[in-house]
C-alpha cells in the first residue's frame, strides 16, 4: 500500500489535543523514572539507533533485538531512535518534496538515507515511542513494521494502514494517539529534533548499537552474550544469563 497523496494540516483539534497530553505525560514518566534510583542497578543500557527503511536496521531488530529482548527483559534498559543518518537542512530557497517532513515555520526539512518515506517512517515510530515509552509496548510495532514495509529508497510516504496494522496488535494501543502525534506537525518536528540531539554524532551506519555506552559490533560480537556479560560483571544476576553464556562457552570449546 502505497499513498502519494500529501500531507494536509488537517486540525484534529480534540486528538492532538490528548496527544499532547499523553506526550507531556511520557516525558514527564521518563523524567521521574531517570529521577529516582533503579531497582535494578545492574541493568545493561543498551542504546540502538535504527532507520525506519534500512535493511541492516530490519535484520538487527526483526533477527536479534525483539527476540532477545523478550527473554532479556529484566536485564535490558533499552533505547531506539529511529532516525539514524537523517540530516535537519536550512530550506532557503531550494525546492524542497511535498512529501518532505518540515520544521512548522517552513524554514527547514529533513533529509532522510532511503528518501522522503523512511523520514515519514521514522515519524510514526519515534510516535509509538514517545506515547508508549516501554519497549514492551513499542518494540513489536517496530518489529511488525520491520516486516511489513519494503525496504529501500522511495519517496512515495507509506499508507498509515501499515502501521495502524501493527499498532492494533496490541489491543492495548490507541493508534488515534499515535496517527494525532504523526499528523501534528509542531509535535513530529519536536520529535525529530530531539531524536537528532540524542543520535551520538559519531554514528557512520546503522544500526549503530551501545552497550552502557560502548559501541557495539553487530558482525563480530553475538549481541545477548556482550548484554549477559556486562550484567555479570556488573553484579547482575540472571538464569537467562547464565545460560546463554554456558552454550556461549561451550560452542567455544567443541
Amino acid at each position: 500500500l502505497i499513498s502519494n497523496t500529501k500531507h494536509n494540516d488537517i486540525n484534529y483539534d480534540t486528538m492532538q489535543f490528548n496527544c499532547v497530553l499523553v506526550v507531556l505525560l511520557a516525558t514527564f514518566i521518563q523524567f521521574a523514572s531517570s529521577s529516582s534510583p533503579s531497582k535494578s542497578s545492574a541493568k545493561v543500557h543498551v542504546l540502538v539507533c535504527i532507520e525506519a527503511l534500512c535493511i541492516d536496521s530490519k535484520h538487527f531488530v526483526t533477527e536479534t533485538l525483539a527476540p532477545d529482548y523478550r527473554s532479556l527483559r529484566d536485564v535490558i534498559d533499552l533505547s531506539v531512535i529511529p532516525f539514524g543518518k537523517a540530516v535537519v537542512k536550512e530550506k532557503r530557497h531550494l525546492p524542497v518534496s511535498e512529501f518532505a517532513t518540515k520544521s512548522p515555520d517552513g524554514e527547514y526539512y529533513l533529509s532522510c538515507q532511503h528518501g522522503d518515506a523512511e523520514c515519514d517512517a521514522n515519524t510514526w515510530e519515534q510516535c509509538v515511542i514517545q506515547i508508549y515509552p516501554d519497549p514492551k509496548d513499542y518494540l513489536p510495532v517496530l518489529n511488525c513494521a520491520f516486516k511489513t514495509i519494503p525496504m529501500g529508497y522511495s519517496d512515495y510516504l507509506y499508507s498509515a494502514a501499515f502501521f495502524e496494522k501493527c499498532a492494533m496488535q496490541n489491543e492495548l494501543l490507541k493508534f488515534d494517539l499515535i496517527q494525532a502525534c504523526h499528523d501534528g506537525s509542531r509535535i513530529v518536528w519536536d520529535l525529530q529534533t530531539r531524536a537528532d540531539e540524542s543520535t551520538p554524532l559519531e554514528l557512520n551506519h546503522v544500526p549503530w548499537i551501545e552497550i552502557n555506552g560502548v559501541r557495539f559490533d553487530v558482525g563480530k560480537e553475538i549481541f545477548s552474550v556482550a548484554v549477559c556479560e556486562e550484567f555479570i560483571q556488573n553484579g547482575g544476576e540472571s538464569s537467562e544469563c547464565d545460560r546463554i553464556l554456558y552454550n556461549a562457552k561451550s560452542l567455544t570449546e567443541s
